[in-house]
């Protein structure tokens, strides 16, 4: 991939407007009352990120961000602003490019000589107004940008944490396909890159994410050796049906081994080695979809996954409702193994390659729709670092493979 490399002189103008003109609408609410929180995570289409916050040099700003965290005023924004070789701005503005209504009053600008413009860190967004506009847009560097160091204190861009885990998924971001913005900037996601939520989280929490971050980037330089191969599973079907039954009732699945053999394959594997039985759908995201395939009910991966796999993503299949692709890691292709998850709607944006891949689909939901609706509704929870988690645990009884009889009885029966 080219480098398009941002020469400093054509930054150091942009330091001066890295708040969208959309911020500067709206802004009627306050922020909601902010918490004593050291820690939050940010949950993303593209992957997540958590940050540390820096309440010692910017105890205004901290506060201003976790008031908007309080009270969800980020859910539903987008990291609308993307310049690979200098920043990732988010906060403000929704899919459709218009200001998210009802952020607060601007804030006193806390940039200090202390704090530098790392790579990593995160500081806020401002206009060219003037020093004290910043609301609730924030950017993350992604370079070192000491360009941005020259303002003086209370004049620059203050700086109030950084990335402690999920640097890999601000890569594959600042690596997103990019296109003109309103105002003329190639910064604008071709794809829109949907902030999920941003929750507060604990120092344990934090641990166990970095811990799990290490864990993967261990995983991949030990298997990055050689290429992900499909499972040893003579003559895949070019149609073949599973039965999954579910605390909630039973998903018949259609599985498309002709354009997708290789996903196709390795489900089928799973499926006859029973690897599913008695785990659970552990992420629920209604108006997004169900995940499921790799966690027991107390949230752990007491099962050993099988080698990842390559990824089939330009097979012609699309995340439309109903359709069960393969969950993988963000910034890592083909790290598929045992975990998927249904489309609930229609999901246009996970077909586009964002880090090199979208995310491959090989089959259909033909009956059980009902039982994803009741799924896709379950009050949801946080659970140590994992957010969107079932209150109510949804339990993979069993995955069976069925017969070409035993799949048109079923589907003919509604179950």
């Amino acid at each position: 991939m080219k480098s398009l490399r941002f020469v400093l002189a054509v930054v150091s103008s942009l330091a001066f407007g890295l708040f969208s003109t959309g911020e500067v609408l709206a802004r009627q609410a306050p922020a909601a009352t902010p918490t004593d929180a050291q820690f939050v995570k940010v949950t993303t289409t593209m992957g997540d990120m958590v940050f540390e916050l820096d309440r010692a040099n910017a105890p205004t700003t901290v506060d201003n961000f976790l008031g908007y965290v309080g009270r969800g005023y980020y859910n539903g924004t987008t990291i609308h602003r993307v310049l690979k070789d200098h920043l990732i701005q988010g906060g403000g503005l929704l899919s459709d490019g218009t200001a998210k209504p009802g952020a607060g009053e601007p804030i006193a600008n806390e940039s200090n000589s202390t704090t530098k413009h790392t790579r990593g860190t995160v500081a806020m967004a401002r206009s060219t107004a003037g020093p004290n506009t910043a609301t609730s847009q924030f950017f993350i560097n992604v370079v070192d940008n000491p360009n941005l160091d020259k303002d003086g204190p209370g004049a620059g861009h203050a700086i109030f944490g950084k990335v402690v885990a999920g640097m890999p998924v601000i890569d594959s971001i600042r690596l997103t396909p990019v296109g003109p913005d309103m105002t003329g900037e190639t910064s604008k996601p071709v794809n829109p890159i949907i902030i999920l939520s941003i929750r507060t989280i604990t120092a344990d929490d934090v641990k166990t994410a970095v811990a799990a971050e290490a864990r993967t980037a261990a995983a991949a330089i030990t298997t990055s050796a050689t290429d992900p191969q499909p499972p040893a599973i003579a003559d895949v079907p070019k149609v073949a049906y599973v039965q999954l039954s579910t605390s909630k009732g039973d998903i018949i699945l259609q599985l498309d081994g002709e354009k997708a053999p290789i996903s196709t394959a390795n489900y089928l594997a799973y499926v006859e080695q029973g690897f599913y039985n008695g785990l659970i759908f552990h992420r629920v995201i209604n108006n997004f979809m169900i995940q499921g395939g790799g966690f027991d009910a107390n949230m752990v991966q007491s099962k050993k996954a099988n080698p990842p796999i390559k990824n089939e993503y330009k097979n012609g299949l699309k995340n439309l409702k109903g359709k069960i692709a393969m969950a993988r890691l963000g910034g890592q292709p083909d790290s598929a193994s045992s975990q998927f998850f249904i489309n609930v709607v229609d999901n246009a944006m996970l077909d586009e390659a964002r880090d090199g891949a979208a995310y491959a689909v090989f089959g259909k939901v033909v009956a059980g729709m009902s039982v994803v609706d009741a799924i896709k509704v379950v009050p949801t929870t946080t659970k140590g670092t994992y957010g969107d988690v079932p209150m109510e645990t949804i339990t993979i009884n069993s995955a069976r493979r069925l017969t070409d009889a035993e799949a048109q009885k079923a589907i003919a029966g509604g179950h």
